[in-house]
């Protein structure tokens, strides 16, 4: 919806914008869409507030909907994003379902007590929240992730002339960094599994592919398949009795992860 009226623009939707965003997601509602969908950790739906989010619920819900969310941050933000999706259930009074919920990354590792404590907390208030998750500890998505939500906005030639250009010394060091990912991650587009430390440098070098220039990086891998999380944390929510487990679909030749509640409208 933000994508047919924004673009990849990195900004608030002035009030006709919005007006427009809502009016598409009232047509599918009508259609025969089940709810409102977002994926708030991808752009462009990243740039949107919480606020925007919560106008787009409640023409969701005026017909019925359900509000369906890949929270903004599932690793340090953890708590903040499941507190957002708290706050659009409450203030748009709609039911609201967490995309495979889990704690990224070993310094969020445990913190499902917390979460679930907190959507324990909403169903206590009279809110319906739930949640659903994969029943393994891998997980897939795009390389998108590994680059700030900021340097993709307009696309990925926006990106290629950010790194090839960058503005700043500081936004230089950055888009140029060789940090290792989260955790071991590999490139569905070779085929090759890399060690838990690798780069995307030492991706392209396994899959054939020149790494001298920063433009190698804005070819953006298809596929990444990460090991971020925990069995305790897997187990603590599967148990949960708000709790509903699901498959992810995707191939290397389509997006990974691409069961997005297939029958809502997405945000």
């Amino acid at each position: 919806v933000r994508k047919q009226v924004l673009g990849m623009a990195n900004r608030a939707p002035t009030p006709m914008e919005l007006e427009r965003m809502k009016q598409l997601v009232g047509r599918a509602m009508r259609d025969g869409a089940l709810g409102l969908s977002t994926g708030l950790l991808y752009v462009p739906a990243n740039y949107a507030s919480t606020e925007e989010v919560i106008e787009l619920a409640r023409v969701a819900r005026s017909h019925g909907g359900i509000y369906v969310t890949h929270m903004r941050d599932e690793a340090r933000g953890l708590l903040d994003s499941v507190r957002e999706a708290i706050r659009i259930a409450r203030e748009a009074r709609i039911p609201a379902q967490i995309n495979h919920h889990k704690a990224a990354g070993a310094g969020q590792f445990g913190w499902s007590v917390k979460t679930l404590a907190m959507i324990d907390s909403a169903s206590a208030e009279g809110l319906d929240v739930t949640h659903d998750l994969y029943p393994y500890a891998a997980g897939s998505t795009g390389s998108g992730v590994l680059f700030p939500q900021w340097a993709l906005a307009g696309g990925v030639d926006s990106l290629r002339a950010r790194v090839n250009d960058p503005p700043t010394p500081d936004t230089s060091a950055h888009m140029r960094s060789r940090k290792p990912a989260s955790r071991s991650w590999c490139a569905r587009k070779c085929g090759a599994i890399p060690s838990a430390r690798s780069t995307i440098h030492s991706v392209d070098a396994i899959c054939g592919s020149p790494h001298s220039s920063p433009t190698t990086h804005t070819r953006l891998i298809r596929g990444l398949i990460l090991q971020s999380r925990t069995s305790p944390d897997l187990t603590r929510c599967l148990l949960d009795p708000t709790s509903l487990p699901r498959t992810i679909s995707g191939t290397p030749e389509g997006n990974a992860g691409t069961l997005h509640s297939s029958n809502s409208c997405s945000g």
